[in-house]
């Protein structure tokens, strides 16, 4: 919970990101309640290796357009290394 918080409030601020929390927050306690369940790990660590694995293929993605880019406009670049 506290990667979400950070995550909403790097991009909305800290007021927002409380209550963004707090509402995911109750929403999962409203469904333990109904369902009569107790709170499951698993279901958060999937979700968050599901968006991360959509993360790396985003990025890959990138890498590829950039390299395209770079072959079409016959520039060489390098890595610093040099």
């Amino acid at each position: 919970m506290g990667d979400y918080f950070r995550h909403i409030k790097a991009r909305s601020g800290h007021l927002q990101a409380m209550v963004a929390t707090g509402k995911k927050m109750a929403g999962i306690f409203y469904t333990m309640v109904k369902n009569k369940k107790e709170y499951d790990v698993s279901i958060y660590a999937k979700s968050k290796e599901k968006t991360l694995e959509r993360r790396i293929k985003k990025l890959q993605a990138k890498i590829l357009r950039l390299q395209n880019e770079q072959a079409q406009s016959g520039l060489k670049v390098t890595d610093g290394t040099d």
